[in-house]
């Protein structure tokens, strides 16, 4: 029998949470926000994070008031049974379609630019088939894999440091010439590359050592924004604003015009270690979906669930019939993201407005005063 473990350490919790972000947004972020902020892209990039970084701490405020229970748990006691099982399908249906989302994008970035002849379908699986022991063992040995991660962030820098040699900081000046006006419009482009955050609100209860929780995942937070940072602003630099634009995968034509001795294709090293990061997103959208399903409804055959989830996740990501109509999908996604962000906002303050009313039932005689 499985023996299934989903304590984690406030640490491994900054692991998921960056794990659950860097992914295939940050391969298209540069040459996408080229088309809208030019040089500056950097600028909304950072932005972006620290707006990323208030949203996760009123959504870490209002797990804290409710101690070891979930989103999924606190939508039945704001909401009642009823209404909150259906906030609760909503939720749901987001990890799902995330999921199925990233699985395909992924898919169709590595079948255009390195396995051309290789079918979208055929990679997804072979992405994410091997999650499935992983998924079935639970959240803890997730996050302990996911640590890989680091490891393919040092290696993306160093590539990053062999290319500051084509760096022109020409291409990056003047500062703020796109206007205030495009760059703020550009910030709802950084969506998709910041989204995974959130998924924080539906594993709280698995943490430990929750008093430490705000700290890391802000640490989490604070690090993706600086990664994606330097990416926008370093692929920006070598490239261009001009040839930026033209380019669909950003930087994954970067790791291709690069030359170290001994090695002959930076480009496929890079898409080695990158395949394994994407499955860590899809598998951390994977996990949270069965794992809010157990806490929804009294799931008993889990890896059964499980197999069924990640089956569902590779064939429903094939619906999109092209890469255009899948790009298309990704909007509403990151839509759907902002909704989520919203929601657990509205449920902060609803949280507040219903202890306070509590609190006055409750002490009539201090009100009359």
């Amino acid at each position: 029998m499985i023996k299934v473990k989903n304590d984690i350490t406030s640490k491994q919790f900054f692991v998921f949470i960056v794990t659950s972000q860097i992914g295939t947004g940050i391969i298209t972020l540069p040459n996408q926000l080229a088309g809208g902020a030019g040089h500056d892209g950097w600028i909304p990039t950072l932005i972006g994070g620290i707006i990323c970084s208030l949203l996760i701490l009123l959504q870490l405020i209002l797990l804290k008031r409710y101690s070891n229970k979930s989103i999924i748990e606190i939508n039945k006691i704001l909401y009642g049974k009823w209404i909150g099982q259906l906030f609760n399908l909503f939720l749901i249906a987001y990890t799902f379609f995330g999921g199925c989302i990233i699985a395909r994008r992924f898919g169709d970035i590595i079948a255009s630019e390195i396995l051309k002849d290789t079918p979208s379908l055929v990679l997804g699986f072979f992405t994410i088939i091997p999650s499935l022991y992983l998924l079935y063992y639970g959240l803890t040995p997730i996050c302990r894999v996911g640590s890989e991660v680091f490891l393919v962030i040092v290696a993306t820098i160093l590539m990053y440091m062999v290319a500051l040699g084509d760096m022109d900081f020409m291409h990056l000046l003047p500062i703020g010439e796109a206007g205030m006006l495009p760059i703020i419009n550009s910030i709802k482009t950084t969506i998709y590359a910041y989204i995974g955050f959130e998924l924080i609100v539906y594993i709280y209860p698995c943490i430990k050592d929750k008093e430490n929780a705000i700290k890391y995942a802000e640490l989490a937070v604070l690090a993706i924004t600086i990664f994606f940072t330097i990416t926008v602003t370093l692929v920006t630099g070598v490239f261009g604003e001009d040839m930026l634009r033209r380019l669909p995968t950003s930087l994954m034509f970067l790791s291709g015009i690069i030359s170290i001795p001994v090695i002959e294709r930076i480009d496929l090293f890079f898409i080695i270690l990158w395949i394994p990061l994407v499955a860590c997103v899809t598998r951390n959208f994977i996990f949270c979906t069965y794992y809010s399903l157990g806490k929804m409804f009294s799931v008993k055959k889990t890896n059964l669930v499980i197999t069924i989830l990640v089956i569902m996740t590779i064939l429903l990501s094939r619906i999109p019939r092209s890469f255009t109509e899948a790009e298309k999908f990704v909007k509403i996604f990151s839509i759907y993201s902002l909704s989520i962000d919203g929601f657990v906002v509205v449920c902060l303050v609803i949280s507040i407005i219903k202890d306070k009313l509590l609190k006055n039932k409750s002490n009539p005689i201090g009100r009359n005063k």
